[in-house]
């Protein structure tokens, strides 16, 4: 099974400079296997997950790359996740 959200849209309905929701990149599947036979039985479980969150303060008109608003920097939220896990 994989699956994927990708949300990049910058949601700010009260115009309070604040995203009203995390924009978000994720990834996550899980592979299962499994064996039996009269004598012996297994299973097997891999599972994969990455995402990144990313919140706080907007940047409305300020393209100059560097996270700052009239001299004073602004509040960001960040989350990155990798995880992976096998059973």
């Amino acid at each position: 099974m994989v699956h994927g959200n990708w949300f990049q849209t910058e949601v700010d309905h009260n115009h309070d400079g604040f995203l009203d929701i995390p924009q978000k990149k994720q990834f996550n599947g899980i592979w299962r296997s499994s064996y039996s036979s009269k004598a012996f039985e297994s299973q097997l479980d891999v599972q994969y997950l990455k995402e990144e969150r990313n919140g706080g303060q907007t940047m409305h008109g300020h393209d100059s790359g560097e996270h700052v608003i009239h001299g004073v920097p602004i509040y960001l939220a960040q989350l990155n996740s990798e995880r992976a896990e096998a059973t």
